[in-house]
């Protein structure tokens, strides 16, 4: 954990501690490291949440699955380009969609990969809502432009 830490706050500028209240994320800058101000064409790095809607979670376990898909997409590809990019604009900016179905969030999982996008499947365990199921419930697609 100690070297992803240094690792984020050297390449990103962001600083990241455990406080009583959990986990906590600043960034020291939040513009380009150079200090220019960015243009809007490199603030157009997105990332995009698909939740399915079909498994009817509730809002705060909908909240917890699109933040591990988030951060799986992010920490798994560090050294990606639009990842780099998507860090250092600071805006870290996000679209949150629904699907109906495993097999419409499959397809989007597939039809991404194919055009060379970042993707983060997320199974959960199943502990707490899902009865013991091991369920897909999400992804990440992205950060990419448009």
């Amino acid at each position: 954990m100690l070297a992803l830490r240094q690792q984020l706050y050297k390449n990103y500028g962001l600083f990241v501690q455990w406080q009583d209240c959990g986990l906590s994320i600043r960034k020291w800058e939040f513009n380009s490291p150079t200090g220019r101000q960015l243009s809007k064409k490199e603030n157009r790095v997105k990332q995009i949440i698909v939740m399915r809607k079909d498994l009817k979670m509730g809002r705060g376990k909908e909240i917890a699955q699109g933040a591990h898909a988030s951060m799986k997409a992010t920490l798994l590809n560090l050294e990606h380009p639009s990842v780099q990019a998507w860090l250092n604009n600071g805006s870290f900016t996000k679209i949150a969609v629904g699907v109906s179905s495993e097999e419409e969030l499959h397809s989007l999982v597939l039809r991404a990969q194919e055009a060379g996008i970042i993707t983060a499947l997320i199974v959960d365990s199943g502990r707490t809502v899902f009865k013991g199921v091991p369920t897909v419930t999400c992804c990440a697609i992205g950060p990419a432009t448009q």
